[in-house]
C-alpha cells in the first residue's frame, strides 16, 4: 500500500521563492500509516522556469524540506518517494530547463530543520 502525501502549503517567501511546506504532525501521521499497511509513501515539490526561478534559495529549501520528507518517513518504517517536479510550462527554452534540471537533481538536501544556507 502507498500513501501520497499532499498536504502542502505553498509559503512565498518573495517573488521567486516557493518552498512546500506541511511536515507538522508527519511522524505521527506516518507512524498511523504504517500500522494501516502503508510500505510507502510520495511528496512532490513543484518548481516553476521562468527568467529569475527557481530562484537558489528555492531549490536548496525545497531539497531541505524532502530531506526532512524522506527522513521522517524511514523513522516510521515508510519508504519515502521524493519527487521534485520542474514544471515544463512558461516560454523558456529547452537549454534553459536543462539547466535549472540539473540544478535540482544535483542538491542534496538536509534533514535537520535547523541548518541554514
Amino acid at each position: 500500500p502507498c500513501v501520497y502525501l499532499c498536504v502542502c502549503v505553498c509559503v512565498c517567501v518573495s517573488v521567486c521563492v516557493c518552498v512546500y511546506i506541511g511536515l507538522d504532525g508527519l511522524a505521527e501521521r506516518c507512524a498511523q500509516y504504517k500500522k494501516d499497511g502503508a510500505d510507502f509513501a510520495k511528496w512532490r515539490s513543484v518548481l516553476k522556469i521562468s527568467d529569475t526561478t527557481p530562484s537558489e534559495l528555492a531549490i536548496i529549501e525545497n531539497a531541505n524540506v524532502l530531506a526532512r520528507y524522506a527522513s521522517i518517513c524511514q523513522q516510521n518504517g515508510i519508504v519515502p518517494i521524493v519527487e521534485p517536479e520542474i514544471l515544463p510550462d512558461g516560454d523558456h527554452d529547452l537549454k534553459r530547463c536543462q539547466y535549472i534540471t540539473e540544478k535540482v537533481m544535483a542538491q542534496p538536501g538536509n534533514p535537520d530543520p535547523t541548518w541554514q544556507p
